[in-house]
């Protein structure tokens, strides 16, 4: 309905490892959710089993939505090392800050085995890999840590680890015949990854150099940058709306072809678009009042044609259409939020009773949004760009 055709699901974080393997079960048990709160509640299940997974996959699929995992390293790491001894490379710190101990060849094969066995369960043809806001104060913590002193030994700065912990963990997932996705943070760490990697911009800050870096060196890129859901001022020009809703103009005027100023052959190299939805505040009560239609704007940006004048420009214009598009959803029973004063007589008029809202039959995009709001920190949803002749679901993925 709003042509949003891949999940970027966010697995695993710091805060919890929902994640059932069979090859490390203590991750989960010791990691998850739930388990800090077994003595309240010992019924209370914040897991995914295989077969949840398997279902959810195989439902997107049907409603052509890929579903594209993600496992963050090496840094958001924490839970891991409630089931893994020696994961972690410091425990002092904020644990948000928590990142994995690289100097451990162990800690490699844990990652190695853990990506093999998320492979068997999302067939998708990309898996990401984070490397996300890595805090090199765990490694350095206070010019104590054996991982410093480990590197100092090997004569390797900091940066230097990062690399050689990335050149580690990117051949694992080209050997599972997956792409490699990453944030592009490790490249403003001045590290050079494999041309083959997919790299996100998802910082506001310097996004339009780090597009241009990024495709100036045949990266293909997804764009996560000024479409974030749970910002106040999501858009690259900083500009505050009145109202939390009214972040859909900017979502709307947001192009990252244009906003990066790329000839039509560098915009070759963007696979796509993302607009990320973050999970402290969101649950199966505001998820979709939260994402929607706000998401629908980006979803029609990204896939107009480039150049398409005034028309991309009036979103006063665009305003009465998605105001129209906002009551079909919620005809077809998805809670989607009001832009502005109004009321749906497609709903009202007809006297009929308004469709209850069943997570099991909304388009994949919805129902996966409900399913994944209870234990899962961030998802994305990932919108592939319609470009010289591309859609979304060819070879190139979004």
């Amino acid at each position: 309905m709003n042509r949003l055709n891949v999940l970027h699901w966010h697995l695993i974080d710091s805060h919890s490892f929902p994640l059932e393997l069979s090859s490390f079960p203590l991750l989960h048990q010791n990691g998850s959710w739930n388990s800090h709160y077994k003595p309240q509640t010992p019924k209370f299940k914040a897991t995914y089993s295989a077969q949840d997974i398997m279902d959810l996959v195989k439902y997107a699929a049907v409603r052509g939505v890929r579903v594209m995992p993600e496992v963050d390293t090496p840094s958001h790491v924490t839970s891991w090392g409630s089931g893994i001894p020696g994961f972690l490379a410091c425990e002092e710190l904020h644990f948000a800050a928590h990142a994995i101990d690289p100097t451990r060849e162990q800690n490699i094969d844990v990652v190695k085995k853990v990506l093999a066995e998320v492979s068997t369960l999302f067939p998708d043809k990309y898996m990401h890999l984070g490397a996300d806001e890595m805090n090199f104060d765990c490694w350095r913590e206070q010019s104590g840590s054996k991982v410093l002193k480990w590197a100092t030994d090997h004569q390797m700065t900091l940066e230097q680890l990062l690399r050689d912990f990335e050149e580690k963990v990117i051949p694992i997932t080209e050997a599972l015949g997956r792409t490699a996705v990453l944030y592009a943070d490790p490249v403003g760490h001045n590290i050079k990854l494999p041309a083959s990697a997919v790299l996100q911009v998802w910082m506001v800050d310097g996004a339009k150099e780090m597009i241009r870096l990024l495709v100036g060196l045949k990266h293909q890129i997804i764009v996560s940058a000024g479409w974030y859901l749970d910002m106040q001022t999501p858009s690259l020009n900083k500009k505050k709306r009145y109202g939390f809703e009214d972040t859909w103009r900017d979502f709307y005027l947001n192009d990252p072809v244009e906003v990066a100023e790329l000839s039509t052959n560098e915009a070759s190299f963007v696979l796509g678009g993302e607009v990320c939805m973050w999970g402290e505040q969101v649950d199966d009560m505001n998820a979709i009042q939260k994402a929607f239609p706000r998401t629908s704007a980006a979803a029609e940006r990204l896939w107009s044609s480039p150049g398409c004048g005034v028309h991309c420009q009036d979103t006063d214009e665009t305003l009465t259409r998605l105001v129209r598009f906002r009551c079909l959803m919620v005809l077809a029973g998805i809670n989607a939020g009001p832009l502005a004063p109004d009321y749906c007589p497609y709903v009202y008029r007809t006297h009929q009773p308004r469709p209850e809202v069943d997570s099991t039959a909304h388009s994949p995009l919805f129902s996966t949004v409900f399913l994944f709001g209870a234990a899962v920190l961030i998802f994305g949803l990932i919108i592939f760009r319609f470009r010289c002749g591309k859609s979304g679901n060819s070879t190139k993925v979004r």
